[in-house]
């Protein structure tokens, strides 16, 4: 049986979670005031210096993990996300930082022809306008200012999803060559809306159909379904992206900064210095759970199946008509 989910759930591994954590919930709590303190005109170069080397060092006794993994988890991130946050905000302020960007069409030519392209991809696009919002993600805003609005489109995206399945399911089961929906094939091989109407006119008040009839009125009412779960679905995040649009233009100078600090940069290294630790888990896991295989079996046990085996030797070679010496706890030894 498998032993590493019990290995994982046992105290002594909450524990090793727990203190492999500690550092980092300390290190985040004596930063997280320098961070929130940043201001236009500060030098990004020492912070990130300071930030990497107190974490190295709080981290420099913890068992099972090495520091510079999670030195380097700090350095990535910094390197593909936090510089660049940084370098705006001391730029800019954290006002005009996080203020959304429209973006404008540029002409390029592909072909030899003209043609106009957004050089960024959008982050929000409201109505025909797109925006890039380079410090906060709309989703940290949606988050934490309309959460029961992203928790409804998320039970609306499962409601869309589950329209789709079960016409999908539906159509391929009947359209195959002896299915009821067989005869509302388009010229393409679709069933659609307008071939299954066009199929039910052409019977309409043929006798010896009803059961078509009825698979195909089953697949229009599902084909209804699934048009309303994705009309609420588009209506849903239309609403929700106008507010968050709206939402950045109300915000302060304070909830700039918890949005960045707290729900952008230090979520995202909490993350990962989780993963850290649930690797090390794993790895301690992995090998108490191949410890527990290699001594699963009992050295009695062994020594009892040794003796059965070195028996059967023993009389096999006795009838071959060899002399065998047989001691106690030792290999027999043959005499020719």
């Amino acid at each position: 049986r498998e032993v590493r989910p019990f290995i994982l759930r046992h105290p002594d591994f909450d524990a090793f979670r727990q203190q492999a954590r500690a550092p980092f919930d300390d290190w985040r709590e004596a930063w997280r005031p320098r961070l929130w303190a940043l201001t236009q005109g500060a030098h990004p170069k020492p912070l990130i210096q300071e930030l990497s080397e107190d974490l190295l060092t709080r981290y420099a006794d913890t068992p099972l993990l090495d520091p510079y993994d999670l030195y380097q988890r700090l350095m990535d991130y910094w390197d593909e996300i936090m510089q660049d946050d940084v370098y705006l905000i001391v730029g800019e302020g954290w006002r005009k930082a996080a203020q959304p960007r429209v973006l404008v069409k540029t002409e390029v030519y592909e072909g030899g022809k003209k043609k106009e392209r957004y050089a960024e991809s959008p982050d929000l696009t409201v109505g025909k306008v797109k925006y890039k919002m380079d410090l906060i993600p709309p989703e940290l805003v949606a988050r934490r200012y309309f959460p029961e609005a992203v928790d409804n489109i998320a039970m609306l995206e499962l409601e869309a999803e589950s329209a789709a399945s079960a016409l999908e399911a539906f159509i391929e089961e009947e359209s195959g060559e002896d299915g009821l929906l067989a005869e509302a094939l388009d010229e393409k091989g679709k069933i659609t809306q307008k071939s299954l109407k066009a199929r039910l006119r052409e019977i309409q008040g043929e006798s010896g159909f009803e059961e078509e009839t009825r698979a195909m009125r089953r697949a229009l009412k599902l084909m209804e379904e699934k048009r309303r779960a994705e009309k609420t679905l588009r209506e849903a995040r239309k609403a929700l992206d106008e507010a968050v649009l709206r939402q950045y233009a109300a915000l302060t100078e304070g909830e700039i900064k918890a949005l960045v600090v707290d729900d952008k940069w230090l979520a995202a290294l909490a993350d990962a210095v989780t993963e850290e630790i649930e690797r090390a888990a794993q790895r301690l896991a992995a090998r108490v759970s191949e410890l527990a295989e290699r001594y699963e079996e009992p050295l009695p046990q062994i020594e009892q199946e040794a003796a059965a085996l070195r028996a059967k030797v023993v009389g096999h070679l006795r009838r071959m008509g060899f002399n065998l010496d047989v001691r106690a706890e030792t290999r027999p030894e043959v005499v020719l």
